[in-house]
């Protein structure tokens, strides 16, 4: 999940979601099932579909963007997509 999740969601994947992410195929005994699954469940995810910035939020309340974010910003507004 987090190397395939990170192409898919064009953002790094932290433990906990990866973590989620399996708990749902992991109860599935046939591992082209759970191939299956995994794709299914990572295509339907709102982080695929829409480009999602979430940034953090520091004690002024104020949202800043993380590197990551930063940096996918950058690389739609050169490449013009």
């Amino acid at each position: 999940f987090k190397n395939y999740g990170r192409k898919v969601f064009r953002r790094p994947l932290p433990a906990a979601e990866v973590t989620r992410l399996k708990g749902y195929v992991m109860p599935i005994t046939s591992q082209t099932e759970a191939i299956r699954q995994a794709i299914h469940l990572l295509f339907r995810s709102p982080s695929f579909l829409f480009h999602i910035e979430l940034g953090v939020t520091e004690e002024t309340l104020r949202v800043r963007l993380t590197d990551h974010e930063v940096a996918n910003r950058i690389s739609y507004a050169l490449l013009g997509s």
